[in-house]
């Protein structure tokens, strides 16, 4: 061992061990735990006795404290109270008056005088005149002596009788007992601490002005202060024989003690008494309560100020109890409960331990049984114990068990195979479906993309009326296919969970106008009416989830309009209560269609269900529409159903439950974007005109579309037909929007956002990818890779006019030049900024609407709200804004009419 080392720590290996047989011992445990009341609980329990019951006790022992000083003070009070209680009634006395009246002589006045002071209890009386000279006392003062000008001396000039502590020295108390004993100097104090009192004789005509002062000598006044001592401690009520103390102070000088003062009487207070005493009580006036010594003792004492008439602290009176036996007392008392405590302890302690060592033995038999059925020995049974208590149920139930795992175990084997054998079947198949859908998804798509993207552009071309016909029927035929695409994913999202309800802002008249909107032109090549209704208490503005709700919309109106060849198709929303801010709704779609049998309506909600065969092969359609719809409507809390008949008819419905909006109209979500032209679009996009956009796609034909789409929405396009390039692209010059494909050749597009990130060019620089794989994973991963977001294809030049939008700053764009002088009066926002052409077109397009009763004139009313919002034109407008929201289109072909004449 290299002696640098230092040896190891022996305290963490101890409780290393200790840990170790804790966990894997229940013996142990038991053990300890049987020990823990004498070894643990035992100890806390006296440190509480200790520390709480050592404050009780001082507690205790304090407040007697506190009331034997207020016993002491209220003694000396009362006799302060008696001394001017006797020298009123002496002011009274005939005998004592008609002898100062007649002028008697003074060895006469001088007996009354000491016969009184011997009745009352009094050390001195003095008669003198009102200037304060001798007429008479009892002691042997002489004639015209003048009296101290005390407190009470001066009360009894005015009349008032009054008594007081008061501190006189020798010389002026020579005017009233010179022939007390004691000295000043070495034989006492300098001065005299008495308890003095006087009274007024009362006037008359006859009656010469005199005054009467007696009082008490507290000085060495051995008989007041015993008295004292046996009213606050009477004998025997302090322990072991103990007695209390009581003395007086003048200043800081005891002058008068219940116990024999030893030696002269000119020092301090005991050298022991803490010097705080005299600060407190002197010099602040509040009583000091504590400990120290006195002598060879330790007492609890109390020090109380004495006041004399003028407010000064001229003594202490002082109050205690030998502090020792209360000790002594507390530690037997403590002693024997601890000695109580520590034998129930061990008591507690030794039945603990000896249960424990009786289940730890016995639960080792059953362990032991375990043990050789483990190893292979299945006859092995625990025996039983006596008496039958929990612990023998305990073996015979585990006896039990082991008879039925042996019974069950062969058919457990075998069922244990079939579900191994239907997992990895169901597992196979399930990947199998994920990864078919992930194909399918992107496979289908990518043509998608530019079959609608190249009908897009060359719907957007000028095309003579037979060729837009059939353009438009190719482009409704691929929508049509990418509906069903949508479908089949969106019933793989609902089975996987994925599927999630927003709660945004909507309004409910757009919803239905746009959803319902979308089957007229069908509707009226079939000659079906198409109508729809909103009762008058269903409020218009809610929160919910508008794409969800407008996609089940659409998926029962195209269903309706579907399966109906003559009389038409009504949409109706009524409310069916309100429950706190949330309203329930019931949306009903009746149909004057094919019907369904009572078979067929109950599983027509069932996925890839239609009514027959024969029901696929004349209308089409994947048979997941409802069974989709039914998922969404649960998703919002509602149910739906159907009520049919067949030749009749039918009405679906659902039930929603949507939350009341407070907000203004104005900042509701309309139900799904409506796809708009080019040319508006490229007016929409006017902030980012000339944007710098990098788009990577190894698909020629996808390339070519998204990057047509992006030049007629002003962008300048740069592209790349592989991640790598894409890369080299981005070092090599500023851009503002990188538009990434996810599946390519070579480094593929999630590799490509995560090495453009790493570029000090691509920190900050927006990554939305546009892939044909559109499933949760896939937006995970790109989102994962450091993308911003995410594009479907087949994209739509809407859905790049909203991205452009979104992620590229607007760019200063310099107003037009202002146009002629047309006299209107100056806007709010410039009407130039408005293309006036277009405008004039979409308010005919509205008047169109309006008096036809389409539905249509709804979503282009709110564009045209947003287009006129800030301009001169805004107030007109709001006025058929708000008839529409009415439903009084009447009304609104009034104000639009105005409207149309004040436009420039």
């Amino acid at each position: 061992m290299n002696p640098a080392t230092p040896p190891p720590n022996p305290a963490p290996v101890w409780l290393a061990g200790w840990r170790e047989r804790w966990a894997s011992s229940l013996r142990f445990r038991l053990l300890a735990l049987g020990l823990m009341p004498l070894l643990v609980a035992f100890p806390v329990v006296i440190a509480v006795l200790v520390f709480v019951g050592g404050d009780r006790t001082h507690a205790l022992l304090t407040a007697n404290l506190r009331s034997n000083l207020a016993g002491s003070t209220n003694h000396l009070e009362q006799a302060k109270t008696e001394a001017r209680v006797r020298l009123s009634q002496l002011v009274r006395s005939q005998r004592l008056v008609d002898a100062i009246k007649s002028g008697a002589d003074r060895a006469d006045i001088d007996t009354l005088l000491q016969t009184a002071a011997e009745n009352s209890g009094l050390d001195y009386l003095v008669a003198a005149t009102a200037e304060g000279q001798v007429i008479a006392a009892s002691r042997p003062v002489a004639t015209g002596t003048q009296l101290p000008d005390t407190y009470v001396v001066r009360q009894a000039r005015i009349g008032v009788a009054n008594s007081a502590y008061e501190r006189l020295d020798w010389q002026q108390m020579a005017a009233l007992a010179p022939d007390l004993q004691g000295q000043p100097g070495a034989d006492g104090p300098a001065a005299v601490l008495l308890i003095n009192a006087a009274a007024h004789f009362p006037l008359a005509v006859t009656m010469p002005d005199a005054i009467l002062v007696g009082g008490l000598v507290l000085n060495q006044n051995t008989s007041l202060i015993g008295h004292m001592r046996e009213v606050i401690y009477p004998v025997g009520t302090l322990p072991e024989g103990q007695e209390g103390l009581n003395r007086i102070f003048l200043g800081e000088l005891p002058v008068a003690s219940s116990q024999a003062m030893v030696g002269p009487i000119a020092g301090a207070l005991d050298a022991q008494t803490p010097a705080a005493v005299a600060e407190q009580v002197l010099q602040r006036g509040q009583p000091w309560l504590g400990v120290h010594a006195v002598g060879d003792a330790r007492y609890r004492m109390g020090y109380a100020p004495l006041v004399d008439g003028d407010g000064q602290r001229v003594g202490m009176i002082n109050a205690g109890f030998p502090d020792a036996p209360y000790q002594r007392m507390a530690l037997v008392l403590l002693g024997t409960v601890s000695a109580l405590l520590a034998l129930t302890m061990l008591a507690i302690s030794a039945l603990f331990l000896r249960t424990g060592r009786e289940i730890a033995s016995r639960l080792r038999a059953v362990e032991d049984t375990m043990n050789r059925v483990h190893h292979g020995e299945r006859s092995a049974r625990v025996a039983r114990s006596s008496p039958p208590d929990e612990l023998d149920r305990l073996g015979q139930a585990f006896n039990s068990l082991l008879d039925t795992i042996e019974a069950q175990e062969a058919r457990q084997r075998a069922a244990q195979q079939m579900v191994e054998q239907r997992t990895v079947e169901l597992a196979a198949a399930n990947a199998a479906k994920s990864e078919f859908l992930a194909n399918m998804s992107h496979e289908i798509r990518t043509p998608m993309n530019a079959v609608l993207g190249l009908t897009q552009l060359v719907l957007d071309s000028e095309l003579k009326p037979a060729q837009r016909a059939h353009l438009d029927k190719a482009y409704q035929a691929a929508t049509a296919l990418l509906g069903i695409l949508n479908d089949v994913l969106d019933y793989s999202k609902i089975e996987a969970g994925h599927l999630q309800i927003e709660s945004v802002p909507l309004h409910l008249p757009q919803v239905l106008a746009q959803s319902v909107g979308l089957f007229e032109t069908r509707a009226a090549e079939k000659g079906l009416q198409l109508t729809w209704q909103i009762a008058a208490q269903v409020p218009h503005t809610l929160h919910g989830d508008p794409l969800r709700l407008g996609q089940v919309l659409i998926n029962l109106v195209g269903n309706a309009v579907k399966f109906t060849d003559h009389g038409g198709v009504h949409v109706a929303v009524d409310c069916l209560g309100c429950d706190g801010n949330d309203v329930q709704l019931r949306f009903s779609v009746q149909d004057s269609g094919i019907g369904l049998t009572p078979e067929q309506a109950r599983g027509v909600f069932g996925a890839f269900q239609q009514a027959d065969a024969s029901t696929t092969r004349r209308y089409g359609g994947t048979g997941l529409g409802l069974s989709i719809s039914k998922r969404l409507v649960e998703l919002m809390g509602g149910h739906i159903g159907v009520d049919s008949a067949p030749g009749q008819g039918s009405t679906f419905w659902f039930t929603a439950r949507l939350a009341q909006n407070q907000a203004p109209r104005e900042q509701a979500a309309t139900a799904m974007p409506e796809e708009r032209p080019l040319s508006e679009l490229a007016r929409l996009t006017q902030p980012v005109r000339g944007a710098k956009v990098l788009l990577v796609d190894d698909n020629p034909t996808n390339l070519l579309v998204a990057r047509e789409f992006l030049e007629k929405l002003g962008c300048e396009v740069v592209t790349a037909d592989h991640g790598q390039a894409a890369v080299d692209r981005v070092g090599q010059q500023a851009l503002d929007l990188v538009l990434m494909d996810l599946h390519m050749n070579g480094m593929d597009g999630l590799a490509a956002a995560r090495a453009i990130r790493a570029l000090p060019q691509g920190e900050t620089l927006p990554i939305v990818a546009l892939s044909a794989a559109a499933l949760p994973r896939d937006i995970e991963a790109s989102t994962q890779a450091g993308m911003n977001g995410h594009l479907a294809k087949p994209v739509s030049a809407q859905a790049l006019a909203d991205c452009l939008l979104r992620w590229v700053a607007p760019r200063h764009v310099a107003p037009p030049p202002p146009g002629p002088d047309t006299g209107a009066p100056p806007a709010t926002a410039p009407l130039r900024t408005i293309a006036l052409d277009t405008l004039r077109a979409d308010l005919a397009q509205l008047d169109a609407w309006l008096a036809s009763g389409s539905s249509r004139a709804f979503a282009l009313s709110e564009q045209l709200t947003d287009r006129l919002h800030g301009s001169t034109l805004q107030p007109l407008y709001a006025h058929v804004q708000q008839a529409i929201d009415r439903f009084d289109f009447k009304s609104a072909r009034q104000h639009l009419l105005a409207l149309q004449q004040t436009t420039p």
